[in-house]
Order: structure tokens, then sequence, then C-alpha cells
């Protein structure tokens, strides 16, 4: 099961959509792998049953037991999740590329790939939230609960929109397809304050992150399972040199070819593209 939830309208610049993530299965040593795969947005989770147990794709280190209440920055590679209990379920926030930056008033670029229990980041105001979380008897409550503690941080944050947020507009706006000198000209930075900015406030250089948005986008359109759905075209139109190009993309995040690729065997990642694409809602 998977369900977004839009956040009010006071948090829209910094959280894309509340999820509610659950699955069960009747015997965890029968369960399937699930592939995900970085989606442009950092992610704040809260477990409310059981925990997501995380692999790194193509990483020989041992699985990691996600914490009840954790932070992750920006991913830059595939991952798979099994879970921990029979039935385990969280409620995430997907939050916009920036807004770790904005609340926390440092460089990000540690977060990277990592996932950091709430509580060292936001030390006492995150640990008085979670205790009451835990004690949550629906979703509703959850939901209100984590709106509270997200206004009280915008209310120390004093936000406002900057370049950064326009490099990520022109990237948005194109899909991933541009280059520097394109962002460059759109925001006036020097190419090395853009990469400075940018690898400060969202955790990876804007380049990178333009890829991952490419990719996002392209994936969708391949997943749609179209007959008429050309390789070559799609990879003129996503900017990659050749299909040859797309497909050492598309392998390196899915593992394998588009042309064998079954998204049908992965049933979460299946569900959240078929109706309503998980990988791109940030970029609105």
């Amino acid at each position: 099961m998977f369900i977004t939830i839009e956040p009010i309208k006071e948090l829209e610049p910094f959280i894309s959509y509340y999820y509610i993530m659950e699955k069960r299965v009747d015997d965890l040593t029968l369960q399937e792998p699930e592939l995900l795969m970085p989606s442009g947005t950092s992610i704040m989770g809260f477990h409310y049953s059981g925990n997501w147990v995380c692999k790194i794709k193509n990483n020989t280190s041992d699985k990691i037991t996600l914490p009840d209440f954790y932070t992750v920055g920006q991913q830059t590679v595939s991952y798979t999740l099994t879970i921990s209990q029979t039935t385990t379920g969280i409620i995430g926030a997907t939050l916009k590329p920036s807004a770790l930056w904005h609340w926390l008033k440092k460089p990000v670029a540690f977060l990277v790939n990592k996932a950091v229990p709430g509580q060292f980041l936001f030390g006492e105001r995150f640990s008085s939230i979670a205790n009451t979380f835990k004690n949550s008897r629906n979703h509703e409550q959850r939901i209100e609960l984590l709106n509270t503690f997200y206004m009280n941080l915008v209310a120390q944050s004093d936000y406002k929109s900057g370049l950064v947020e326009v490099a990520l507009d022109e990237i948005f706006k194109n899909n991933g397809c541009v280059n520097i000198q394109q962002l460059l000209s759109r925001t006036g930075f020097k190419e090395r304050s853009l990469q400075k900015a940018f690898k400060n406030q969202v955790g990876i250089s804007p380049m990178q992150y333009a890829r991952i948005i490419r990719f996002n986008n392209i994936f969708v359109e391949i997943s749609k399972k179209n007959d008429e759905h050309d390789l070559s075209f799609l990879s003129l139109f996503y900017n990659y040199y050749d299909a040859s190009h797309l497909n050492k993309d598309f392998k390196n995040y899915c593992g394998e070819a588009p042309s064998t690729f079954l998204i049908e065997k992965f049933r979460l990642l299946h569900e959240l593209v078929k109706d309503k694409p998980y990988l791109i809602p940030v970029q609105h």
C-alpha cells in the first residue's frame, strides 16, 4: 500500500507530499526485495509498525535496519527494501531539495545516502514528537503531529527562496535535460559558486541532481509499456547521446536493460508509478 497526502499550504515550500507505505507478508523468509530509485527528494520517515530494512544496490555491505524515526538526504543510488515484521508501516515526508538546509542552516552533503536518527539532527524537538508519535492511534493524529513539528521548524527558519531554487526550477522545467551553462545563465552564478551552493543546500552537484531528475522522467515513460516507445527517440528527447547511453544509465539504476526489465516483479515500485509516479511530484 502506498498513499500520498498533500501537505498544508504553509508547508508547500518544504514538503512535496506525505506518504503512508505499508507492506504485509505471511512469511518474512519468502519476501521479495522491493526496488526503489533516487527520487530527487530528501526523506524523513516515521515508522508506526516494524521497520523497513535497506540494502544499497550493488553494495556488498550488510542490510541496514532503518531507525524508528530517521532522516535521509539525497539518494544517488538504487536500493532495495524488505520488512522486519509481517506488517510494517511508515509515514514519510518527502522534502523539497533544499528543505533540510533551510531548517538546519548547515551543509547537508553529509546526509547523502545516509539514514540518520531524527534526534541527531533536531535534538529535543524531535524526541518529544517521537514519543507522542508512538502513542498515536491513527494516521490522522500522526499527520497532524507532523504538521505541528514542521510548522515549528518553518517558524524558526526565516525561509527565503534563493538562486539555488531558481536553478532547481530550471532543472524541473526541462525534465532534467539541462547543461551547466543553462544553469549559470539562469542564476547568474559563477560555476564554482553554483557547485558550492548547490552541494551545501541540496547535498550533491547540480548536474548530478539533473541526471537523477532526467532518469526519473524517462523511467516513467518506459514503465508505461507503450508499444509506441522507441528507445532511440526517447534517448534523443531526453538528451542522451544515443540508446546505448540510455541503456547504460538504466542498467546502473535498475540492474538490467530496459528491454528486459519487468517492473511487475517489484510490486511496490509498480504501484508507485502506475497511477501517479512518485518520482515526479517533487517537480511540482
